[in-house]
């Protein structure tokens, strides 16, 4: 696996794609069924969905991994949205608009007006929690 590989936060069973079949293989495998579990047969054959997908060598080369295999699909990188997350904050904090914020983390503005009322609740002790008894 090449240094650029690993620092992508790929979850294991990608990574060990991505090591046997390429990052291709395992970033479409992560697009096209992540959060799925499925069965990886003995075989690959042409026109079966694994090597429709990723191309028939790296199919067998995930067959020869996973043969006979249920195996659950991640979603894709680990840490990506915490990342972004973390930036937002960062630049909430730091003074910047919801927009600017947004851009600095690749997300969009939603998702910081999300983020931001979320962390509102989090952290306002002034605020009742409605199911408290």
């Amino acid at each position: 696996m090449s240094r650029s590989v690993s620092q992508l936060g790929l979850p294991p069973v990608l990574r060990t794609i991505a090591d046997a079949a390429g990052l291709s293989a395992a970033l479409k495998l992560a697009q096209d069924r992540g959060g799925t579990r499925v069965y990886v047969p003995h075989r690959v054959t042409e026109g079966h969905w694994l090597a429709e997908l990723v191309g028939l060598d790296a199919a067998h080369a995930i067959a020869r991994l996973y043969a006979g295999e249920n195996i659950d699909i991640p979603l894709g990188l680990t840490g990506a949205a915490q990342n972004a997350r973390r930036t937002a904050r960062a630049a909430l904090d730091a003074g910047a608009s919801v927009a600017q914020a947004a851009r600095a983390a690749g997300v969009t503005e939603r998702t910081v007006y999300n983020l931001r009322s979320r962390d509102g609740r989090r952290n306002n002790p002034d605020q009742g929690n409605l199911f408290d008894e």
